[in-house]
């Protein structure tokens, strides 16, 4: 029968390694959110030669049980008075969409932008071949759509607009 103190250090190997892996996975969550940030701001850029949406950064306090504590980044889209709040919501993260078949509603991250009682949602998911890709889902119709630089700016125009 082993000791109580073999069972201490067998507990601290195990918690060792979840909290190396629970690391990995937080990092890597908080870059696809940067980079997919970036993405937006790109195309805002390139699109808004007359300077109408402001954009400024902001930063979420997120609490995940997998995942611990954390801070990730987010976007405020300023127009007038109206201003969309891009802001990331979990990297675990269970969200249906029209067409799902039965138990693929897991996504592996979600990010939503809204303004008023308009949302929309960007789910981040493994395609066929297991690579992730975003996927854009507006909150009135639940159809997921891949997201790119024309279903952006339509969600943008439709929070709006």
């Amino acid at each position: 029968m082993s000791s109580f103190k073999d069972f201490l250090e067998l507990e601290a190997k195990r918690q060792r390694a979840e909290t190396t892996e629970r690391d990995s996975v937080r990092e890597e969550w908080i870059r696809a959110v940067d980079d997919l940030l970036a993405l937006m701001i790109d195309w805002i850029k390139a699109a808004d030669e007359n300077g109408v949406l402001k954009i400024e950064r902001t930063t979420h306090k997120i609490r995940e049980p997998r995942i611990g504590t954390y801070e990730a980044a987010g976007l405020r889209l300023v127009s007038g008075l109206r201003a969309i709040d891009v802001v990331p919501v979990a990297r675990y993260s269970i969200g249906s969409i029209v067409g799902d078949s039965l138990g693929t509603s897991i996504r592996h991250g979600r990010i939503d932008m809204s303004y008023g009682g308009r949302r929309f949602m960007l789910y981040r998911q493994t395609d066929g071949e297991g690579r992730l890709n975003w996927i854009i889902v507006d909150d009135q119709d639940y159809i997921g759509r891949p997201f790119e630089q024309g279903t952006f700016e339509h969600a943008i125009e439709s929070l709006l607009g």
